[in-house]
């Protein structure tokens, strides 16, 4: 099977008559969240080390990116084989040590002429002014986003001068949250602001202590997993849903007593 077997395939999921009904009433943007679930699968394929699994989740990735396709060719806003060229095109432009006469020695080196490339596309596309923070910096996930404009703004001495300081910071972030709490129990627009504000400013916190936060709440994650998964297992490994919180909270104190032996 080539690209564009597959490609026919997906689209006939999109057939007016005959295609999937749920298909159908898919856009770009409907279809987001799905592509960013994708990724994030794809990323915990590669780190379990299950490589079945990767080729699986790999074409789940595809299968977006060719539904995306479609959906553009049916809007005339462009069509697979221009998603191919530009890839293709961007690829070569910016390895002109393997595409030309250019030759580098070092890693260092490819980074260096990979940024100066990509700041002439800059002037060239005039795509943003160069003053502003950029639009990649709010397209990465909302963690990393937080992480990638704090180092933007810190080169622009817009910062805090020390971790203490952005400390102070979360606790009025958080006595911020607990006044919205307290007022607004069954309006939840401020809390959920305040607490956007309490969750910017942990990142934040975490780049000054030099802490990934979208790595610690990664960790964080997995070890509640863990400790979650183990409850199941000292019940018999039946659900727990139906189990008082006193046998719940039994249940969580044995998972850390055994941590702790």
């Amino acid at each position: 099977m080539n690209i564009q077997s597959l490609y026919q395939t997906i689209k006939a999921l999109r057939h007016p008559k005959d295609g999937c009904p749920w298909d159908l009433k898919q856009t770009h943007l409907s279809l987001t969240r799905f592509l960013e679930e994708e990724c994030y699968e794809v990323i915990h394929a590669i780190e379990s080390g299950d490589f079945h699994e990767l080729k699986d989740e790999l074409g789940d990735v595809l299968l977006q990116v060719l539904l995306h396709s479609i959906i553009a060719e049916e809007n005339n806003q462009f069509q697979l084989q221009e998603v191919m060229d530009n890839l293709e095109e961007k690829i070569i432009r910016r390895h002109p040590h393997v595409f030309s006469e250019e030759k580098v020695k070092t890693v260092e080196e490819v980074k260096r002429n990979w940024k100066e490339i990509k700041r002439r596309e800059k002037e060239f596309s005039n795509k943003e002014e160069s003053h502003f923070i950029p639009k990649k910096n709010i397209a990465l996930p909302p963690l990393k986003s937080s992480y990638a404009i704090g180092e933007y703004t810190n080169e622009k001495k817009f910062d805090w001068s020390k971790p203490e300081e952005v400390m102070e910071k979360v606790n009025e972030e958080v006595r911020e949250l607990n006044l919205e709490l307290d007022k607004n129990q069954k309006n939840l627009g401020k809390v959920k602001e305040e607490l956007g504000d309490v969750l910017f400013t942990l990142s934040q916190l975490g780049r000054h202590l030099e802490i990934c936060p979208d790595e610690a709440l990664k960790e964080a994650n997995k070890k509640f997993v863990l400790r979650y998964n183990k409850m199941i297992e000292l019940n018999d490994k039946n659900d727990i849903k139906d189990l008082s919180p006193e046998g719940k909270e039994n249940l969580w104190k044995k998972v850390k007593d055994l941590e702790r032996e």
